[in-house]
């Protein structure tokens, strides 16, 4: 996973890996390895963090700031420096702190005060206790606002939040923006006690993109700019009331050095002059002209091909372009196998290899290591282990057998 540090520096060759290995069969007992480990840079010694003994309880979400790692663990706000001795909570006066974000030198997040005055709001800290606070009460009194969904654009927070109008009413979940200094409803979406729900949100283009829910045009995917008059829906992929549903917006900078692309999953519409439903496919959105548009019907006629987890390779030795993505798919005759694709064309989206002749691989946990990616997926002998592509059909291998039978080692790599 090659993770950036808040300056977007590299933290090179950083991998999660979680495998649960079946030993001593006359017991139910699982071994568990949980282990973070930093690559040797300026700002992250080289060490290796137990954090946990227990995956199921291993921090949800974390971020990168001032040469620190933040995390949430066991209802509580941690950092670390990278070495064992600095890794401690630091701060007690909030419940169950999550979504945590680095924005302009702090780490924002979401999290309920001890005192329970004001519900679950918007927080944030330079890492240290007086250093540590409420940004806005969103929703006035101890009602919850929930923030989440959060994305960074530039010099602008953006998240999803509750809150009520200037007359007291609620309003639902729509999308909110904040500086650091002022926090402010973008746009009531989906008007009156309706949410929008804002989700999936990503920068792209200098913008903020995600999906949203309105009255006329069902789900679909929307952009802003943080203005009211500039947050509006970038394409009605399926016209009517319930839309496309839009999920896993991913950018995409092709190596053909055409402008990026938003790739994502959508039960969308052919590009005929009389469209047709083609179910579940990959769509992109162009982001010369924000046209959207289906990428392949890889399962042909009105079955859908269910793409899931896409995940861009970024080769390390380039700059500003992409290789290619990889997601899962099924073309209605191999089952769920892995897919790749070059410039989010039909004729560049190829499946990569049949790993499971019987039915289908499920490959997932799609993750960038050097010049390969590493993923799990079950070729229906040695169950679900880690397999490694470099982009080939050849190149695309198991690393090893980690239980040594038939069963799931169930890689887990984040």
């Amino acid at each position: 996973m090659m993770i950036k540090d808040e300056h977007g520096q590299r933290i090179r060759k950083t991998i999660f890996l979680v495998s649960i290995a079946r030993f001593l069969r006359t017991t139910c007992l699982p071994v568990f390895v949980f282990s973070l480990i930093f690559s040797q840079t300026a700002a992250y010694p080289e060490s290796v963090i137990k954090l946990r003994e227990n995956p199921f309880v291993r921090p949800g979400v974390a971020a990168f700031q001032n040469g620190e790692l933040y995390f949430t663990d066991n209802g509580q706000l941690w950092k670390t420096d990278g070495t064992q001795e600095v890794t401690v909570p630091f701060f007690s006066d909030i419940i169950a702190p999550q979504n945590l974000v680095a924005f302009k030198g702090e780490v924002y997040f979401s999290a309920v005060d001890t005192g329970a005055l004001f519900g679950r709001e918007l927080w944030k800290t330079d890492g240290t206790a007086s250093g540590t606070a409420m940004v806005e009460d969103i929703l006035d009194g101890n009602g919850n606002s929930n923030p989440a969904n959060f994305a960074v654009v530039g010099d602008t927070l953006f998240f999803a939040a509750a809150s009520k109008d200037g007359v007291g009413s609620n309003i639902g979940i729509e999308l909110w923006k904040t500086d650091g200094t002022t926090t402010s409803l973008v746009k009531d979406i989906f008007s009156g006690f309706n949410s929008s729900s804002p989700h999936e949100l990503v920068a792209f283009n200098g913008d903020l993109y995600f999906v949203a829910a309105d009255s006329g045009g069902g789900t679909e995917v929307w952009k802003s700019d943080g203005t009211l008059v500039g947050t509006q829906q970038v394409a009605d992929i399926k016209p009517g009331a319930v839309g496309s549903d839009p999920q896993a917006l991913t950018v995409y900078r092709p190596p053909s050095g055409t402008s990026p692309f938003l790739v994502f999953s959508a039960d969308g519409q052919n590009n005929d002059s009389v469209p047709l439903n083609i179910g579940i496919e990959p769509f992109v959105v162009d982001g010369a002209d924000d046209a959207a548009s289906f990428i392949a019907n890889i399962n042909p006629l009105t079955a859908s091909s269910l793409p899931k987890f896409f995940h861009v390779f970024d080769d390390p030795a380039t700059i500003g372009e992409d290789e290619y993505f990889l997601f899962q798919a099924d073309n209605g005759t191999d089952g769920i196998e892995p897919w790749k694709s070059v410039q989010a064309t039909a004729g560049s989206t190829i499946r990569l290899k049949d790993i499971n002749g019987l039915g289908g691989s499920d490959p997932r946990n799609f993750v960038t290591v050097g010049n390969e990616v590493f993923f799990s997926a079950d070729d229906g002998s040695t169950g679900r282990e880690l397999w490694k592509t470099d982009g080939t059909e050849l190149g695309t291998t198991l690393v090893s057998d980690i239980d040594g039978t038939s069963a799931d080692s169930i890689p887990t790599i984040t």
